[in-house]
């Protein structure tokens, strides 16, 4: 082994001794860093599984809670609901349910009135315990130590309730054999008329009341204002549409004036 006096150490060796230095400290700086980084990836999935069961517990409980017809039976339902969701009772505590007002509503009436209006609901609130398995404590400054308290609440609505939505009623006009009037024209083919009919008057046959028609093209057709369906010969019937030039409206025919009087002579 070289021995070198003080004042004739080489470059060299200082150079060296001055790189090892380096490479050991960063080794430790990367071995802190790695172990927290490691602490905290524990932590965030300990407490990210345990939420998730807590949402799926409280999913659960609500929808065995809305299938119940009353309180009691829901509360229970959702008891058992909550504990199919089993953990290991330390890291993430079992989902629990209290029997009062502020985790547990079961409103048959939500409106508040007589009779019972609005849609029931139930809404069920579960609480878990979730503890770190690796809590921080840096120089005295503990943080993400726990436990934490989480809570979810789901709403669901009440399938198999004793409420009944009332019915509403809404009059419908009838005649006197039980059925509802109903008044009805048809269209028929026919040859469009070549002489005016502005003027001409037709009578409701429910109102006996006499309106005229106006604004008559002759070209346009005819159509039967009577309460009479018109059935068209086989011959004249059609799949499609019937084109306007074969359609006009035609008035009821007007009373004939009497014959004159004729008087006999001798």
């Amino acid at each position: 082994m070289q021995i070198f006096p003080h004042n004739r150490i080489p470059a060299w060796v200082i150079k060296m001794r001055s790189i090892r230095g380096q490479v050991s400290l960063e080794v430790t700086v990367i071995a802190i860093l790695l172990v927290i980084f490691v602490t905290l990836s524990f932590n965030i999935f300990v407490a990210v599984w345990g939420f998730t069961i807590l949402d799926s517990a409280a999913r659960d409980a609500a929808r065995a809670a809305g299938a119940m017809p009353t309180r009691p039976a829901a509360l229970v339902a959702a008891q058992q609901a909550a504990l199919a969701h089993q953990t290991d009772g330390y890291f993430i505590g079992q989902p629990r349910i209290e029997d009062d007002e502020r985790d547990f509503r079961f409103v048959e009436n939500p409106n508040g009135t007589r009779p019972s209006s609005g849609s029931p609901f139930v809404a069920v609130t579960m609480r878990s315990t979730i503890r770190l398995p690796v809590p921080i404590d840096v120089f005295g400054l503990q943080f993400l130590t726990g436990p934490y308290d989480y809570t979810r609440t789901y709403v669901y609505p009440i399938m198999n309730g004793t409420f009944a939505p009332p019915v509403t009623y809404i009059p419908v006009d009838v005649d006197s054999r039980g059925e509802r009037p109903f008044r009805s024209f048809s269209v028929k083919k026919s040859e469009p008329k070549r002489g005016p009919v502005n003027g001409a008057v037709w009578t409701d046959p429910e109102t006996a009341a006499s309106r005229p028609i106006q604004h008559v093209d002759p070209a346009i057709g005819s159509i039967d204002y009577s309460n009479k369906v018109t059935h068209l010969p086989q011959s004249e019937k059609s799949s499609g549409p019937i084109p306007p030039s074969e359609v006009s409206i035609e008035a009821p025919a007007s009373p004939a004036p009497p014959p004159p009087a004729t008087t006999g002579g001798n």
